[in-house]
Order: structure tokens, then C-alpha cells, then sequence
């Protein structure tokens, strides 16, 4: 299974309360405006078309926290066990 991670140092210290928030409202009204774009052109919400746009949002708030996004990153799977 592949999931983003975001990683890095948050050092609070450095940002402004106010400043986080407001890029994080510019973040996700460009979310919003992308998937009203992509499914005005795609005629669909499907995932496959809703995921460049949610992976953008991410990446932005990673970088606004000083933060790496890392897309497809695979994470380890428990062993299955028998019944």
C-alpha cells in the first residue's frame, strides 16, 4: 500500500499563528477551485481525478510548515496470519 508522508522539522517558533492560518484558507480555496475545475472538465469526482489536486493541497501545507511531501510512500505490512 502507497501513502503520502509529510516530514521535516516544525519549528513553530519560526511562523506566525495568523500566517498559518490564512495559508492555510488560501491552500484549500485553491483545493476547492481545482476540483470545481477538474470535474467541470472531467465531468467526474473520482478519485483518480481528485488526487493531483488533494496532493497539491498537501504539498502546499507541507511547505508552508517547512515540511517535504513524499507521495507514494510505501509503508510495511503486518504478516497475514492463518485462521
Amino acid at each position: 500500500m502507497h501513502s503520502p508522508r509529510i516530514t521535516g522539522n516544525l519549528r513553530p517558533e519560526e511562523h506566525d499563528d495568523n500566517n498559518k492560518r490564512t495559508m492555510s484558507q488560501l491552500l484549500i480555496q485553491q483545493y476547492l477551485n481545482q476540483l470545481e475545475t477538474l470535474k467541470r472538465v472531467s465531468g467526474t469526482n473520482r478519485e483518480s481525478v481528485v488526487r493531483e489536486a488533494f496532493k497539491n493541497l498537501l504539498k502546499g501545507w507541507a511547505r508552508s510548515h517547512d515540511l517535504y511531501f513524499v507521495p507514494d510512500t510505501r509503508l510495511p505490512r503486518p504478516p497475514k496470519s492463518d485462521p
